[in-house]
């Protein structure tokens, strides 16, 4: 967790003082276990008493920490937006498939690998991204939207000055093509974990899917 993202939640009031002087291992247990309760239920359902007994504090310290629910799951949007975005740049500056059409759908699947190994945070990212329709939700829609739009657009980009993309296609509708694709990725794969009607094969659709898309967009 990191410290710097704790103290600008503190300027801005979403975290206390009291709660910044928590020991790590402490406020990693009360982030778990909230990002567990808002990632399983909708916000008005979220119970402070559930996430205090399971973090072991009482209700009065999550509430010293955080002053109200809301400033909670502010927190663990932060958190977790700040987590996401070390992860996804650590991962942009590696190294990546030659062509563009393999780094796209490279991208595709090591997300969706990613998600299988972290389900309870895949979870409160679909919460967040389609259930819960307070401004802090509406917030981390647009940051997520946003972190994504860069780096795919960092892919296309390389493509144009490789030739392997066509000079005369436009970047960013390129790229919100591939993240509306993306998305619906999400929701086909969050079904097949709901209804256990059958994995869904994600390399394969995103091998599909790029295919399709280069298919137009070559050089």
């Amino acid at each position: 967790m990191d410290e710097n993202v704790i103290l600008s939640l503190t300027r801005a009031g979403i975290a206390t003082a009291t709660f910044r002087k928590l020991e790590p291992e402490k406020k990693e247990l009360i982030y778990k276990n909230a990002l567990k309760e808002f990632a399983t239920d909708i916000f008005d359902r979220v119970s402070l008493d559930k996430i205090a007994a399971s973090a072991g504090v009482s209700k009065g310290s999550l509430l010293q920490y955080f002053t109200h629910k809301e400033n909670l799951l502010n927190f663990i949007s932060e958190i977790f937006l700040s987590e996401y975005e070390r992860v996804w740049d650590n991962y942009f500056v590696r190294e990546h498939p030659i062509r563009a059409r393999d780094r796209v759908a490279a991208y595709l699947v090591t997300r969706f690998d990613s998600w299988e190994k972290e389900r309870l945070e895949f979870a409160f990212y679909m919460k967040m991204q389609y259930e819960n329709s307070i401004d802090v939700s509406r917030k981390f829609r647009e940051r997520i939207l946003a972190l994504r739009h860069r780096h795919i657009l960092g892919m296309i980009e390389r493509g144009i000055k490789t030739g392997e993309i066509r000079g005369d296609a436009e970047p960013d509708a390129i790229a919100f093509l591939i993240q509306s694709l993306s998305r619906n990725m999400e929701i086909a794969y969050q079904m097949s974990l709901l209804t256990g009607r059958g994995k869904f094969n994600i390399k394969e659709t995103a091998d599909k899917l790029t295919l399709l898309i280069f298919d137009g967009i070559s050089g």
